[in-house]
């Protein structure tokens, strides 16, 4: 195929400095679809390729087969993408997916249902930010407030320990958005849908209720990196990822993307 060719193709305009930074990340993020095979020639089907929807099956327990409450897998032959990885581990920069399913599929996060990710004693590969707290969550772009998940009394939860061995190593962290219908209100999360954002480092955490072992953790932004795509032009998800997002949507059962129509044509 002409357009992977690395002199004429998605990789030349993905290596053109002349080009917008955002033209090149979304050639490098196709290029990468194409190259692992999860591209399609349709964008509702590219949005969500290896993934299907199926009965839970109450024996799988593995993070790459549990099902989100949207009853969404992957298929067998893209459980195996590695997400217990430092770094963007190959996601692009306001790479969107319509359902968390593809976010495991991708390699930006690793878990189904869980907003943190990573290994003990290793840290935290990516969390998720999604949703209200009851705390003093704020999410101000570059910076994030970010509560972990409860404990006891007597001792903070493995998730929460994630963060703060990713706070004692230094380590990067991805971080997802989620879209507004999780009832987040952040002017930086997606309308709908899961959003890479680049990564951050946990610069500081304190106890929110001792009670149950809760800490918030400030999470800052790691600088060089592209704006994040909550705005303008390059904004994601495009009109178009919308529109083909609610074609999935009832083209599966669901209700659609209330406000659709209203949403594209505001951001016009």
């Amino acid at each position: 195929m002409r357009f992977m060719r690395p002199s004429s193709g998605l990789p030349d305009i993905a290596d053109d400095s002349i080009i917008a930074w955002d033209i090149r990340s979304d050639a490098t993020e196709l290029f990468r679809r194409w190259a692992r095979e999860t591209a399609d020639e349709e964008l509702s089907g590219q949005l969500m390729w290896g993934c299907r929807r199926g009965e839970i099956n109450q024996n799988e327990t593995t993070a790459s087969s549990k099902q989100t409450s949207n009853n969404w897998k992957l298929a067998p032959a893209y459980n195996n993408r590695r997400y217990a990885e430092w770094g963007h581990n190959g996601v692009c920069n306001g790479q969107w997916v319509p359902y968390k399913t593809a976010t495991l599929r991708d390699g930006s996060h690793g878990m189904m249902q869980a907003g943190i990710s990573g290994k003990t004693k290793e840290g935290a590969w990516s969390i998720t930010v999604a949703g209200k707290s009851e705390y003093d969550d704020r999410d101000e772009g570059d910076d994030l407030w970010y509560t972990g998940t409860k404990g006891n009394p007597l001792a903070h939860s493995k998730d929460t320990e994630l963060l703060i061995t990713a706070k004692t190593k230094n380590k990067e962290v991805r971080v997802i958005r989620a879209g507004r219908e999780t009832g987040t209100e952040s002017i930086y999360s997606p309308p709908f849908g899961f959003r890479y954002d680049g990564l951050y480092r946990v610069v500081d955490y304190k106890m929110v209720d001792p009670s149950i072992s809760h800490y918030q953790f400030h999470l800052r932004r790691i600088p060089g990196q592209d704006p994040i795509r909550y705005q303008g032009v390059e904004r994601r998800p495009t009109d178009q990822e919308l529109m083909h997002m609610d074609r999935l949507k009832k083209q599966f059962g669901d209700s659609g993307l209330k406000g659709i129509e209203h949403i594209v044509q505001r951001r016009r």
